[in-house]
């Protein structure tokens, strides 16, 4: 891994900043983009693999039974496709995915701003949109720092351009700003 060719992964709960960050980071010219704006990549998907598309609110009928994954085929060709990638993402099996990736970077959030995130009108995200699904977060929140691989980088920038200069300091080389490669 180097300035000319990485896959990073950065991770976190529902909340923690994903999509702002790919968004963010991708305006100003990094190779920054949203796992769930990739064609095909993720997806609800029952016991028997059967995909299913979401309501609006996710309920707890909705999720029984139900797991967001990644489709494996579609990130390899995503990744060789890319020789410089900061993905933004989450699934139920993205850990088992994780070698497919060079570094992972976690976004550490405290578990109220993730409630404040998950109810801004602006966030596109069906899940934190009640007082349920707040409750859970707060609980997963507590739980999913804690089972973080030591070898994972932890972030902790809530700016943009304060993001990607943690993660150079962590990895060891500038991120540079080249959406094309």
């Amino acid at each position: 891994m180097n300035a000319g060719c990485y896959r990073i992964l950065i991770t976190g709960l529902s909340g923690s900043g994903k999509s702002f960050f790919a968004e963010k980071l991708s305006a100003l010219g990094y190779p920054a983009y949203d796992a769930d704006k990739i064609y095909k990549l993720s997806g609800w998907f029952d016991a028997n693999g059967q995909r299913h598309e979401p309501p609006k609110l996710l309920t707890e009928s909705f999720l029984l039974g139900r797991r967001f994954l990644w489709s494996e085929p579609v990130l390899k060709t995503f990744l060789e496709a890319h020789r410089r990638v900061l993905l933004f993402g989450i699934a139920h099996n993205s850990k088992q995915l994780s070698d497919y990736f060079d570094q992972i970077g976690v976004l550490v959030v405290e578990s109220e701003q993730v409630v404040r995130n998950l109810g801004q009108p602006s966030s596109d995200n069906a899940f934190g949109k009640n007082s349920q699904h707040q409750v859970m977060a707060r609980a997963d929140t507590e739980a999913y720092y804690h089972h973080i691989p030591g070898s994972w980088l932890r972030l902790e920038a809530r700016e943009p351009e304060l993001l990607t200069e943690e993660l150079s300091q962590k990895v060891g080389f500038v991120i540079p700003k080249d959406r094309a490669a």
